[in-house]
This record gives C-alpha cells, structure tokens and sequence, in this order.
C-alpha cells in the first residue's frame, strides 16, 4: 500500500526545543514546562518533556533559540492544552522549563548580592542606613537568589552598594518592584524558578 496523504493529529501538539549542553543535564523526561506562543502571548500553556535526544547537534543560526557554535540537544515537549484553532504547526514558541520549584523560602535580587573577601553579603537597611550583612545563599535562577541564613523576611535591602556614587555603577536592569529613588527592596518569598529556552512546533 502507498500512502496518498498525511493528515497530522492536531490534538496531540508537540513542541521542539534547543536545550544548550551545559543546561542539557538538569532536563529530565516528565520534567513539567511552560509554553509561550508568540501568536498567543496572552496565554501560557503546559506541557511535559517526552524526549530529549542523545545526540548533540551544532547550532544553525537559522533555528529559533539556536546559537552557532555551540552544542544543543533537541528536547520535545507534550503540550497538555491543544487547540486547533488557535495553535497551528509550525508557530514560534518559548519554553521554561521548571528545574526547581520552592516554596515557603526567602529570596533575593541578585544584583543585590556582593562578593568581598570571600563572604556573600547584601546591605541591609537600619535607622542608620545601610550596612553590610554576611548570608548564606542557596539555589538561584537569572533573576534570583534563595537566602538560607542572614535575612528575616521583609527586611529592606539595597539593590546596588550604597558606599560607590552611582556615576561609578555599573548600569544594570532595575528588579521588579525595585524603587527608582533609594534603589532598595524587600525580600521576599522566591517564585518557580524556570529555565528558558526557545524553540519552534
């Protein structure tokens, strides 16, 4: 028998991933993830990993979130929600992937976080100002960092070191919430921390 035509199943959505090497071990099959479509930006959906391919490839710079140069692993993901009439074959997608899920911890901006002498310190504010404090600090995500000892929740810290004029920081992104006028925030409880990734259907 020939085949006339493929009639693909649209209620069984699949969505393909480049996963760079170096994030490539922290993917593991049933992994739950969160789909952005770029027709549908008002809508997240879910999804789980079904596969993740044991051979690397090359980047193409022709593929959504693909880098020439490096390596990637292909890892395809089962959407839970499909709607065939609004997702189609062949849109644009963005994938987190949930490495780590916490609750009930404390967490910070990272660029609140300095390094001196070996120590992890943030500056904490007090009727005096602000003066430095020694943490302990635990998983974190591109945005975010768990603080495991140091800090009690709601206690107002600086966002950027106090002691150096702002015309000699370094220009960064303000954290969400962050205020424009003292540069300082609250801590506060840490949010599913995801790994992104882009990726076409």
């Amino acid at each position: 028998r020939q085949s006339i035509c493929l009639l693909p199943d649209l209620s069984k959505l699949l969505v393909r991933v480049n996963v760079s090497e170096s994030d490539a071990p922290r993917v593991k099959l049933n992994m739950p993830v969160l789909i952005k479509i770029e027709a549908i930006r008002d809508k997240t959906f879910h999804g789980t990993v079904s596969n993740i391919s044991s051979l690397a490839t090359e980047g193409n710079p022709l593929e959504s979130g693909s880098t020439p140069g490096r390596k990637n692993f292909e890892v395809t993901v089962a959407l839970k929600e499909s709607d065939p009439r609004t997702i189609k074959p062949g849109m644009t997608a963005d994938a987190e992937f949930i490495c780590d899920a916490l609750s009930n911890v404390l967490y910070v901006p990272l660029e609140a976080v300095t390094e001196k002498n070996g120590k992890t310190q943030v500056f904490v504010k007090s009727r005096k100002g602000f003066g430095r404090r020694e943490i302990t600090t635990g998983l974190s995500n591109d945005s975010f960092v768990v603080v495991k000892k140091g800090l009690v929740r709601n206690e107002v810290i600086a966002l950027r070191d106090p002691t150096i004029p702002m015309d000699q920081q370094e220009a960064g992104s303000k954290a969400p919430g962050a205020k424009d006028t003292n540069g300082d925030k609250q801590s506060s409880p840490l949010p599913e921390m995801p790994n992104s990734g882009s990726s076409s259907q």
